[in-house]
């Protein structure tokens, strides 16, 4: 971690920012520099470390692929853009939840989606499963977020969908 921060704008670790005993990531930053925060309120993604090591800002990632993903295109692509004098675009379309979601955590929750034109409506599809399967993601859309102070949202509910890509 020293090294890559003497030679890099900025530093990534990989998992390891849980508090498990096989847990190293906030203990190595905070060893070599400092740990702003540890842990953020959002699902998935509560793990979150940011620090600094040498002035050059160090993201631990938690190790769920699906939580690593939403920390990385909400967090760490905005800061590379930043760095790097670049602006990113983002599109979102508006569309139905098809089905209610639970969100009762006190976090953001972020939920992927696939989405299906129904006449000139556009539903989105909200894909169930655990941060640690990146099937969860896979053939998704977007993603959309809950809010922290909501305890869900019930199916026919209009919600902004962040698309992954544009077609």
């Amino acid at each position: 971690v020293a090294k890559a921060a003497a030679e890099c704008d900025l530093v990534i670790l990989n998992a390891g920012s849980s508090a498990g005993r096989e847990d190293y990531s906030a203990r190595v930053i905070r060893e070599l520099g400092e740990v702003l925060y540890h842990g953020i309120a959002m699902k998935p993604g509560k793990p979150t470390i940011l620090g600094k090591v040498a002035h050059k800002p160090v993201i631990g990632l938690p190790g769920h692929p699906v939580a690593a993903f939403f920390i990385t295109h909400l967090f760490v692509r905005p800061l590379m853009a930043q760095l790097s004098g670049q602006t990113l675009r983002e599109f979102q379309a508006t569309a139905r939840l098809a089905e209610s979601v639970e969100a009762n955590h006190g976090r953001a929750q972020y939920n992927g989606v696939f989405l299906e034109k129904q006449g000139s409506e556009l539903n989105a599809h909200p894909i169930r499963g655990k941060s640690g399967l990146i099937t969860s993601l896979a053939g998704s859309d977007g993603y959309f977020c809950i809010p922290r102070d909501c305890e869900g949202l019930p199916a026919g509910a209009c919600v902004q969908v962040t698309l992954y890509s544009v077609d």
